[in-house]
């Protein structure tokens, strides 16, 4: 096989693309969680474009800025796979998995009691009226490990 091929050529061009667009999504996402976590409150970004100023003090609001900035990068991620770029399923791992992480974390550090369950969580507030929400980080998973699974392969009716 003659190694200055058009199609070797082609994938490796490709290959070397595809690693170049990780190493930046991966360090772009390091530069801008350090900047999003370490940033006085007062100076965020949320005060530029919102009405409502005030300074956000909560616990889970550090938390819920990075988990929010996973879930971006997440869904640059669905982008890419839905173009048929196969290897950014190793991003959609990772940014679920960090999306799931600072997320919880988010609810942990949340005032009022929460409790997590599958696909959703509930929030108890003082007065003993329940809030039902749904968990983007589990579905964020949930459909990585769909999209992961190889589904063509599976035939579900035999003839």
């Amino acid at each position: 096989m003659d190694p200055l091929d058009n199609s070797n050529i082609a994938k490796e061009k490709r290959k070397a693309i595809i690693i170049l667009l990780y190493f930046i999504l991966i360090f772009s996402y390091c530069i801008l969680s350090v900047i999003l976590y370490t940033s006085p409150i007062r100076y965020s970004l949320e005060n530029r474009i919102s009405d409502y100023k005030f300074i956000r003090t909560y616990p889970w609001y550090p938390p819920w800025r990075l988990a929010f900035l996973s879930l971006a990068y997440w869904l640059i991620s669905v982008i890419l796979y839905s173009f048929e770029v196969k290897e950014a399923i190793y991003m959609l791992w990772i940014f679920s998995i960090l999306f799931l992480i600072f997320h919880t974390i988010s609810l942990l550090n949340y005032p009022k009691k929460t409790v997590l369950y599958p696909l959703v969580y509930l929030v108890v507030s003082d007065s003993g009226f329940y809030d039902l929400h749904l968990d983007l980080a589990q579905v964020t998973l949930l459909v990585t490990v769909i999209a992961s699974k190889p589904w063509r392969k599976i035939k579900l009716f035999h003839k």
